[in-house]
């Protein structure tokens, strides 16, 4: 399942406090923190079109340095299908 941050808090919170049986997209974004969050999580810096720029997997109590050229970060709790949920965003970013 796929979720999109629409928001100041949503996009600040991200997945903290969540189950860990959805990915979260955050538009506009090219770096996240982890801190508060009980598990870790694959993080996908999108570009403008969908295309994944990098990928890296980041513990609890972490940060990210900034992305050039991210347009949008994909936050996927390790153990989920990525591929599929990679799928769905390009689809809701409009570019599949």
């Amino acid at each position: 399942m796929l979720k999109a941050a629409k928001g100041f808090l949503a996009r600040a919170r991200g997945l903290i406090g969540s189950d860990g049986t959805y990915a979260l997209l955050i538009p506009h974004c090219n770096w996240i923190h982890t801190w508060f969050m009980r598990f870790p999580i694959d993080v996908y810096y999108l570009g403008r079109r969908g295309e994944v720029i990098k990928k890296v997997t980041v513990g609890p109590g972490r940060f990210t340095r900034p992305v050039r050229g991210a347009a949008a970060v994909l936050e996927v709790p390790r153990g989920l299908d990525a591929e599929v949920i990679l799928k769905a965003c390009a689809s809701l970013l409009g570019h599949e």
